[in-house]
């Protein structure tokens, strides 16, 4: 793990936020935030994108978790 700018964080956390407000999956809502803050040409730097990633828990029902027998 490294250091990551506040300001870069704040910027694309609150496009994530806005998209899954939206009812927008998870994955894709990160992928647009990151997009839309690359837009910029001054952006355009694995600093300002890199440290950011999706961890997804599969969630499980009652059904799924213990399956009906036969």
């Amino acid at each position: 793990l490294w250091s990551v700018d506040d300001d870069i964080t704040a910027a694309i956390m609150i496009g994530f936020h806005r998209q899954l407000a939206q009812q927008i999956a998870p994955e894709i809502a990160l992928q647009s935030a990151v997009l839309d803050y690359l837009r910029t040409p001054e952006n355009r730097t694995d600093y300002a994108w890199a440290p950011f990633f999706l961890s997804v828990m599969e969630r499980t029902t009652a059904a799924t978790a213990n399956p009906a027998p036969g």
